[in-house]
């Protein structure tokens, strides 16, 4: 058996899960008919060119279709189904089972019974969702209240954990590397759904209370997903019905700690009906999400990463190593239509996300929505010979249009266009401005760059700087950046194809480096684009 275009040639195929292989390629378990018989969960290993390595092969001859397959850290794969007792009972006795497979799908462990005692359900209720990670952590949920963490490897079945959604769908559930769970579910009201989430310690104690993924709306929703990175930050995406037969997806990021990061966005650019959406983290600071729709199968990406990402300027574009893996960008957004003569990253509008913003002339103009479908905010301020900037200089969480005359930093800190509510005078006008929050107190800090020295003035009062960090040389690209997460902005340069940037503050050797695919003519920008 191979692959044609993506798809299993073959028919009587059910129930496909899929999850790589270690030594690459990828495992493909099912439930198959032939010729009317069932013949149970089988399976087939796929390498990198999507042939077979093995023959099919069967693991549960009796069972239902597969519940999840998980990826394990030793090459082997987690799985689960159920097992009922008769197919002519009106009230089966149901079992969730749980196995192990090796690389090339064979059974290598006994299957066991996660729930000792049979359930007494029905069978359009014998539905079930395995989720795990690679260490072996697992969660197994059979209806929207109950649920058993487990260990792939064996030992003692934990109590039961008790999740409480309302509706009858399964929630979604992520696994984090540290055990940690997530659920996602609905909760349903007389006249809505409601997306749902509740987060579980490893020992199956809630981490706080039950909390609306969105805001409140009148509306109904579709099933949820979840997904988490190594960092325990989470998105979960779901479908808005507003009609009966028709979905448009959703989603929102959040924190380890449950604190959403932004409001919900649509991940699609147009309007229209969207299915069975899917979502999974790389390891490159970024997730993707992945719908169906009239055109077939949509995906889009995300930035998700702690800290400022770094992005070189090309022409309108920002190219983004959002990873901080160095080499190519895992974004590249196409974002300044037209003439203009600055490109930055800067939450415009107070979000905690740092918006793509250009200058051009005396104008200001953000993109709100980090889709390069164009402006959302504008604001005029300055003469066409200033020197244009943005920061957050009042520390009210909005970045202001700010320009530089001379030794006169003068900021818009109303939005307004008006004249300038904050100014100060600092430096040398000869030096190259920087704005950033080197002290982590909320408001961005003016530093100058001059051969190889950061001055900044950290009190805001103009005058001799507070402080003073020797780093980089003369020629270096100067950026200031949050590279490591902590909450400040650190002092950067780019230096041909390498960026490097004193973490420390204390003008010593280089503690974040990274080596990006710079071309000749590339600028250099730093911001939050995510919000993490």
């Amino acid at each position: 058996m191979t692959l044609a275009r993506g798809a299993l040639v073959e028919n009587g195929i059910y129930c496909p899960l899929v999850a790589p292989r270690s030594e690459g390629g990828f495992l493909l378990t099912f439930t198959r008919y032939n010729n009317g018989d069932y013949l149970g969960g089988r399976a087939i290993p796929f390498g990198d060119d999507g042939h077979a390595l093995a023959k099919e092969g069967g693991f549960n001859p009796d069972g239902g279709c597969g519940e999840g397959l998980v990826a394990l850290s030793d090459g082997t794969f987690a799985t689960s189904w159920f097992q009922r007792n008769s197919p002519a009972s009106s009230h089966l006795r149901v079992y969730r089972m749980f196995a192990r497979l090796s690389s090339l799908g064979d059974l290598i462990s006994r299957p066991r019974r996660i729930n000792p005692h049979p359930l007494q359900i029905s069978l359009s209720a014998g539905i079930a969702s395995l989720a795990g990670n690679a260490n072996g952590d697992m969660t197994l949920a059979w209806d929207n209240v109950t649920a058993r963490f487990f260990s792939a490897y064996g030992g003692p079945l934990p109590p039961l954990v008790f999740v409480n959604f309302n509706d009858t769908v399964i929630p979604a559930i992520a696994v984090l590397p540290n055990g940690n769970r997530i659920f996602a579910g609905l909760n349903r009201s007389a006249y809505d759904d409601t997306v749902f989430y509740q987060r579980f310690a490893a020992d199956g104690t809630p981490l706080g209370r039950m909390r609306p993924a969105h805001s409140p709306v009148h509306a109904l929703f579709g099933d949820p997903v979840v997904a988490a990175d190594r960092f325990g930050n989470f998105v979960i995406a779901w479908g808005t019905l507003p009609t009966v037969f028709c979905a448009r997806l959703q989603a929102r990021l959040f924190r380890a700690d449950g604190t959403p990061v932004s409001k919900e966005f649509f991940p699609s650019l147009v309007d229209s009906c969207e299915g069975r959406p899917q979502v999974s983290f790389g390891n490159d600071g970024t997730f993707a999400l992945s719908w169906v729709d009239e055109s077939g199968v949509s995906v889009a990406w995300f930035s998700a990463s702690p800290g400022d990402e770094p992005c070189l300027t090309r022409g309108g574009r920002l190219l983004c190593d959002t990873g901080r893996t160095g080499g190519d960008p895992e974004i590249d957004q196409p974002d300044a239509p037209g003439a203009f003569d600055a490109l930055f990253l800067a939450d415009f509008d107070g979000d905690g996300r740092a918006d793509p913003c250009y200058h051009s002339g005396t104008r200001f103009s953000c993109d709100l929505g980090h889709r390069g479908r164009g402006p959302q905010a504008s604001v005029d301020f300055g003469e066409p010979s200033d020197r244009p900037l943005m920061g957050d200089v009042d520390g009210d969480g909005r970045a202001d249009a700010c320009v530089r005359r001379g030794d006169l930093l003068a900021c818009d800190t109303a939005h307004d266009g008006g004249a300038a509510e904050f100014e100060e005078h600092f430096g040398s006008p000869d030096d190259i401005p920087l704005l950033g929050d080197v002290d982590g107190d909320g408001r961005a800090d003016l530093c100058l760059f001059h051969d190889g020295t950061f001055s900044c003035d950290l009190a805001h009062h103009g005058g001799a700087p507070d402080l003073v960090i020797h780093f980089g040389k003369a020629g270096d690209i100067p950026v200031l950046g949050d590279f490591d997460g902590d909450g400040r902005a650190d002092p950067c340069v780019l230096r041909g194809q390498v960026l490097r940037c004193d973490l420390k503050h204390d003008g010593g050797t280089a503690e974040g480096i990274l080596r990006l695919a710079v071309q000749p003519g590339d600028g250099i920008v730093m911001g939050n684009l995510d919000g993490l």
